[in-house]
């Protein structure tokens, strides 16, 4: 950016530091960066049907708190720790429950009501992303995970997973670009 006076005379020049920063915003708008740059792939799941003692072995094997809960219509929910204990506070009164004999299902039901997830297509950028968890936020609703369809459709496959402990790798993408 050049500014002239009508004698040809240069009456402003952009500083090195100014056209980097103009740079720098370029490069992070055009285009933006994929959300599958941070989803983690392959999204460990389990089904409706299984019991709890599955879930919690596949969330302390792999160290993650979430998990994506499929049946036959696709992802209906993802359960977490907190479901899990809601779940057996609510059951010190019945007495002994079984991990092993409970199914998923029934454990969904204790599920806080501020709790939720959304399903993103594979073409959602970083900025989604961040965004959907500041809306949520600003709700008064904890987005537990942004599960990453082709479509963005629950019925279909999911191809990442994408929690609030993957933020700081999504604000790390966007402050390395340029």
């Amino acid at each position: 950016i050049v500014h002239e006076r009508t004698d040809n005379h240069v009456i402003a020049e952009p500083l090195e530091h100014t056209a980097h920063q103009l740079e720098y915003i370029a490069a992070l708008l055009t285009p933006p960066p994929s959300l599958l740059k941070v989803a983690h792939n392959p999204v460990a799941s389990i089904t409706i049907d299984e019991p709890v003692a599955l879930a919690i072995a596949k969330m302390t094997e792999a160290s993650f708190s979430q998990l994506p809960v499929v049946s036959s219509n696709g992802c209906e929910a993802v359960l977490t720790p907190n479901t899990i204990t809601r779940w057996l506070g609510a059951s010190r009164d019945v007495g002994i429950v079984s991990i092993d004999d409970t199914p998923v299902r029934e454990v969904l039901a204790f599920q806080e009501p501020t709790e939720c997830h959304r399903f993103f297509a594979s073409t959602a950028s970083i900025f989604d992303v961040l965004e959907a968890f500041q809306v949520e936020h600003a709700q008064g609703r904890a987005l537990t995970a942004i599960l990453v369809t082709p479509s963005g459709k629950s019925k279909a496959a999911l191809q990442g997973i994408i929690t609030l402990s993957d933020l700081p790798a999504a604000y790390a993408l966007l402050t390395t670009r340029g």
